[in-house]
């Protein structure tokens, strides 16, 4: 456990010692994103493929970095039909009125 703490700290050391740049960032391709829920006593999992992340990050104008997620309700999949039908229905997600 000391070893693990004296690596993070390390790591965070030569983190904030490194300069930061203004960058855009995009997720890395493969990325996924995934939820978990429990519905009628039953447990399930699904995923939202098509999802798109990206990052404005710039240090020197902390007020214009932001975080945009595009999640396409419509998509989301617990790969059991019962279950997408009801998650993508009014009684969820309502995703033919909120794409």
């Amino acid at each position: 456990m000391r070893m693990l703490r004296s690596l993070a700290l390390g790591a965070l050391t030569v983190a904030l010692a490194l300069p930061a740049f203004a960058a855009d960032y995009v997720q890395a391709p493969g990325s996924s994103l995934a939820f978990a829920g429990k519905y009628q006593g039953e447990t399930f999992s699904g995923t939202f493929p098509g999802f798109r992340t990206t990052v404005r990050f710039d240090p020197a104008d902390l007020a214009g970095s932001h975080l945009s997620v595009t999640i396409p309700l419509a998509t989301a999949t617990t790969r059991n039909p019962d279950y997408d039908g009801e998650m993508r229905g009014a009684s969820f997600f309502d995703a033919s009125r909120f794409a």
